[in-house]
């Protein structure tokens, strides 16, 4: 599943690592290659306001003025299938097999899957998660390290354009950069979908001299 994403907009400065004032549900382990430490479930901030670029201030009301950003857990299965069906839809008009993406994405959580999702979600009494990614594993042995490879992800139509990317991102590079037995971070993204591969080259993500290439299963 190509990475994706409709934000980014607001220039939101890099995210602390402030828990005082949130009480984090419970994170559930998540299975990883050997050797590979679990991440640890952390809250990340975001600002409550945003300056988009040649515009005045626009609020960034998400109730409780931040954004919590979090390891996903097994309450999120419903939110992240939502989010992977709606994905599929609106990037390649295809309708996915409900019962087939439940599965998939449990298999996170369960043990069969390599990887972790982060969430984005609205702190206060709201609590809504908007925004989601999902990372999983590539070894690098010409650096004797993990790429961590960005997927499936998806930001709630009404979030869009406000910066929720933007958070999942600098949270997770900023846990990524913490580790040393992590050398990158990598996604793919249609050649078409040119509102994502903006937002990630502002991000300052460089396009890869590769290819992508594949042999699809049915």
């Amino acid at each position: 599943m190509a990475a994706r994403d409709s934000t980014g907009a607001c220039e939101l400065p890099r995210v602390g690592r402030d828990c005082s004032k949130v009480a984090l549900p419970h994170a559930l382990p998540s299975s990883g290659p050997p050797g590979l430490a679990v991440v640890a479930t952390h809250a990340y901030h975001a600002p409550s306001l945003c300056h988009p670029p040649g515009s005045g201030i626009s609020k960034f009301n998400m109730d409780a003025n931040s954004l919590i950003i979090r390891r996903g857990i097994l309450e999120d299965v419903p939110t992240l299938v939502e989010f992977n069906i709606a994905m599929a839809r609106e990037t390649e008009n295809k309708t996915l097999d409900r019962l087939t993406v439940q599965r998939g994405v449990r298999a996170m959580f369960d043990g069969r899957g390599d990887g972790f999702y982060l969430v984005a979600q609205v702190a206060g009494s709201d609590s809504r998660v908007v925004g989601a990614l999902m990372v999983t594993y590539e070894w690098s042995d010409w650096r004797n390290a993990w790429f961590w490879w960005l997927q499936s992800v998806y930001v709630h139509p009404d979030y869009r354009r406000r910066g929720v990317f933007r958070s999942l991102y600098q949270a997770l590079q900023q846990e990524a950069e913490s580790r040393s037995d992590v050398c990158g971070l990598r996604l793919y993204v249609e050649r078409e979908n040119d509102n994502a591969q903006q937002t990630y080259q502002a991000l300052a993500m460089n396009e890869s001299p590769y290819f992508l290439y594949e042999s699809e299963f049915e």
